[in-house]
């Protein structure tokens, strides 16, 4: 689990508790445009949209943090008929097999196999196949988190300590659905804290324009020199 003070530092530093990168797939549409068109909408049979909305509204209504939803993004279309490698498309011609890609990030409070359930139930009813994206690394089927008892975990007992002490700052601990290596930590049983002290800084996380002003940046030396060797002087 990562920390996150919303008042100072800000926590960008975040964790993909659990992602799942689903392709789903059709291959049994029409291959004429004389057909009906209703049965082939790329939107509808590759999976229910829908049914999509259903569950982000459904995970968003009593859900206070980032971290307590589950959301699916669709991220990549695939169809068409081309013959020249994709620079142009049969406009007229209806292709006979179309693929998505979505984004499912999970939270912790959701059982990895109740997504894996939930998408062949939706994707047998719509006569689809899907698998996990292979080229996005090994499928993460359980959720690790590290303690944030403190009474458990010496190590955040010493993290919320220090910034208690040090920094008149009390943290507030959340999950959020993005990736660091920390998981791999935590899978061996590794406690793992992450966070990053920027104080008062927009969140730019992957933007174009991501940057961190110089006088946050030295501060939060700061705050990595006044709480390293405290952690390290637990081992």
């Amino acid at each position: 689990m990562e920390t996150i003070n919303r008042s100072s530092p800000k926590i960008k530093e975040l964790i993909k508790v659990a992602n799942v990168f689903a392709l789903p797939k059709h291959s049994k549409l029409p291959e004429s445009n004389r057909k009906i068109l209703d049965s082939a909408n790329t939107s509808k049979r590759l999976l229910s949209l829908e049914e999509l909305n259903i569950l982000c509204e459904n995970s968003h209504c009593n859900a206070k943090k980032l971290g307590d939803v589950t959301t699916l993004n669709l991220t990549m279309l695939k169809t068409g008929v081309s013959s020249d490698e994709g620079k142009t498309y049969a406009l007229n011609v209806i292709p006979t097999c179309a693929e998505a890609g979505f984004d499912v990030r999970v939270p912790t409070c959701v059982p990895c196999q109740d997504i894996e359930a939930m998408l062949n139930d939706w994707c047998k009813e719509e006569g689809l196949s899907w698998k996990y994206a292979p080229w996005a690394g090994t499928p993460i089927t359980e959720h690790y988190v590290s303690s944030i008892d403190e009474k458990a975990s010496p190590f955040w007992a010493t993290i919320m300590k220090t910034f208690q002490d040090e920094f008149g700052l009390k943290l507030e601990p959340e999950v959020f659905p993005a990736g660091t290596d920390s998981r791999f930590l935590r899978e061996n049983g590794i406690p793992s804290y992450g966070f990053s002290p920027m104080k008062n800084s927009p969140i730019l996380l992957h933007e174009h324009n991501e940057y961190l002003d110089i006088d946050v940046f030295k501060e939060g030396v700061g705050v990595y020199t006044t709480l390293l060797p405290r952690l390290a002087n637990l081992i």
